[in-house]
């Protein structure tokens, strides 16, 4: 039988058998529809009529509604949404026109083959409320969804009404919004987890009590991406939290064991990140604020925000933002940011000499806490580079905000002939590098390069447009983020010029300890470098390949973020292609450029650069590293998209200046 009916009519039969009320159904088989229908899809009178009556004696309803079960419909790869008729509130005398008018339709839709098509015959509910539910966001994050408004749910569905919106983790306690809404809320999860995979549900309300009406497949989510959306359910906290891939994950999205540890060195107390702030007379608090879930860093922003402003909170608004919560901390707070709005930006030089002498030093130390302890005192003068950068871009914005797009000004601000310092640095010691990130484990082809000299007319006429104050007044800002954005560049050289040491130190290390494969001592422990256990490293490493399908979004908030990231462009530049992701341009065996869909904006995607002409991205800021090469090499790119919004093979037209991305269908 059900290779004669559709997976709407078995569905249905299942969450009955689950307890949940669904209104009384029959149904009319694929078998009977093609053994007494014409070629013209009409259906014997007499058959039509006596079928109606049985079913009409064996629901006994006073109305009835007559839907498409098609066998082709709610399947996991395809829905088929809409397509096929729906007859509402049918009178049980007006059975028989309902039916054949549905097989109709249908027949003419399957041109002819009514051995795809099955109808269900059920009660009909005049509800007080209807609408749908998503156990989760059918645009790419693990929340539940509900839509919903007074009245019958097929407003909804065709889209005549504009729905009311509930948003709820699986683990949150739903207030009663609707009738009986926590009770429904635990049967949603209850139906997501009998099908095991995420549910298109459909529901009314009447008198308070919850019919539902249909259950299929989400089609846009995949068994990878629900993987991850358990996992996360299963470790993220019960309490209050907000998570987030800042700039931190870019350089190390996926970290190691051994770069993790390093990471918190870096953070710690008495670290090269204290160090700079004292400096700078800032009282910094470090806390333990980098998370990793599966194998993917996040950080925890509500203690990162604590380190500097002991007084305020991102928990109590929703998109998260922060603001003051207590008056414990409030002068430290107050104090630090009156000190970081006074941190000068213009010791160009002294920065540039700094760095150029880091790098050209040469360094053969056989003895790892030496190369480490070495490592760390270089990161105070990365820290401080970019500490300096980002300030920089933001008193820049301040300046030129709604007049000039600020990835323009960064990618073209050398042609606008300022008195720019000349601060080009080369060294024999970055030949041959390997990565372009922090990570340990970065095995992607170096990429180092220099300003570009292109031009942008736009920006040469907003410039020449300025009045003489204002210039003399903007010109030192963008000669401060011009700089400090080229020596930022120039400290991330320095990094992977570390990493490359420490990594031929690790290998030597594995060496001696008769590794099988070098790189199971990056799932080294600091503490365990010296007597290194191949066994613990290759557990490790095997719990940490098990999460290389997972991915999770940029933000993870204890609520779901209402209205949370903008589409941001970040390098300049028009594009068309075709999008395709990392995973496919690795084999992509073709002379023709695709546009780079991903989630990270990691520097070891310049490796990409030559078989590319632009980048969308889930995450990745303007004073990311590859948002800096990119500009360069005059690579538009766009970040903060969703990222389950576009798909591989969809044909898109970007502008890395606005933010716009045009979709368009394959040709």
């Amino acid at each position: 039988m059900n290779n004669e009916i559709g997976a709407k009519t078995r569905n249905l039969k299942i969450l009955s058998e689950m307890g949940l009320s669904v209104p009384k159904l029959d149904y009319i088989s694929a078998k009977f529809l093609t053994e007494n229908s014409n070629q013209e899809g009409v259906i014997d009178k007499q058959k039509l009529t006596q079928t109606s009556k049985q079913l009409h004696e064996k629901l006994k309803c006073q109305l009835y509604a007559v839907r498409s079960s098609a066998l082709i419909e709610d399947s996991e790869a395809h829905s088929y949404a809409g397509q096929f008729q729906t007859k509402l509130a049918v009178k049980p005398e007006d059975l028989p026109d309902a039916i054949q008018k549905i097989t109709s339709h249908a027949h003419h839709y399957l041109k002819g083959d009514l051995s795809k098509f099955s109808i269900i015959i059920q009660q009909y509910i005049d509800p007080d409320y209807a609408g749908i539910t998503f156990t989760r966001n059918p645009a790419g994050s693990r929340e539940l969804v509900i839509e919903y408004h007074k009245g019958i749910g097929e407003e909804v569905v065709s889209g005549k009404v504009k729905p009311q919106t509930i948003l709820l983790h699986h683990t949150a306690r739903p207030q009663e919004t609707l009738p009986n809404l926590k009770e429904a809320f635990q049967q949603f999860i209850k139906i997501e987890q009998h099908f095991s995979f995420p549910q298109d549900i459909e529901w009314a309300i009447k008198d308070g009590k919850w019919f539902f009406l249909q259950s299929r497949p989400i089609t846009t989510i995949s068994k990878e991406d629900f993987r991850s959306y358990l996992y996360l359910d299963k470790h993220l906290p019960q309490k209050p939290f907000y998570y987030e891939k800042t700039e931190l994950s870019e350089i190390a999205p996926r970290p190691t064991t051994f770069t993790a540890n390093l990471i918190e060195e870096l953070y710690a107390k008495n670290g090269p990140i204290d160090q700079v702030y004292k400096r700078y007379k800032i009282n910094y608090r470090p806390k333990k604020a980098r998370v990793i879930l599966g194998n993917q860093l996040y950080t925890d922003m509500e203690k990162e925000l604590k380190t500097l402003l002991p007084a305020y909170s991102y928990l109590g608004s929703n998109p998260p933002s922060p603001k003051i919560s207590s008056i414990i901390g409030l002068f430290t707070s107050f104090k630090n940011i009156y000190r970081l709005n006074r941190i000068k930006t213009t010791n160009h030089k002294q920065l540039y000499n700094k760095i150029s002498e880091a790098i050209k030093q040469n360094i053969s130390a056989y003895d790892l806490e030496k190369l480490l302890e070495k490592f760390k005192q270089d990161y105070q003068l990365i820290f401080e580079t970019n500490l300096l950068a980002g300030i920089s871009i933001k008193r820049l914005l301040a300046l030129t905000k709604d007049q000039i797009n600020i990835a323009q000004l960064l990618s073209h601000g050398h042609s606008l002939k300022l008195q720019l310092p000349k601060l080009t640095l080369e060294s024999e010691n970055l030949d041959e590098l390997i990565g372009n990130t922090l990570e340990i484990a970065d095995d992607s082809t170096f990429v180092k390069n220099h300003a570009p000299e292109s031009t942008d007319i736009y920006l040469s006429n907003w410039w020449t447009n300025l009045s003489k104050i204002k210039k003399q007044l903007i010109e030192p800002k963008i000669i401060d983020a011009l700089t400090l954005n080229r020596l930022r560049e120039y400290t991330r050289w320095l990094t992977v010029l570390r990493v490359n040491q420490i990594r031929k130190l690790l290998h030597k290390i594995a060496i001696k300890a008769e590794f099988k494969s070098l790189e199971l001592i990056y799932f080294a422990k600091l503490e365990e470098l010296k007597t290194p256990d191949q066994q613990k490293c290759q557990t490790r490493h095997k719990k940490y390949s098990s999460f290389d399908k997972h991915s999770f979004p940029k933000n993870l908030f204890f609520k779901p973020i209402q209205g949370y990231g903008k589409r941001q462009g970040i390098s300049p530049g028009q594009a068309e292609g075709l999008l395709i992701t990392e995973d496919q341009l690795k084999n992509a065996d073709t002379n023709e450029k695709h546009i780079l869909l991903t989630k990270v904006l990691s520097p070891s995607l310049v490796q990409y650069f030559p078989k590319i002409k632009g980048i969308l991205s889930e995450q990745g800021g303007m004073l990311s590293h590859l948002a800096i090469i990119a500009r360069e090499k005059s690579l538009p790119v766009i970040t903060n998209i969703t990222f389950n919004k576009y798909k591989q093979g969809q044909h898109v037209q970007i502008d890395g200046a606005s933010g716009e991305i045009k979709t368009q269908k394959n040709s």
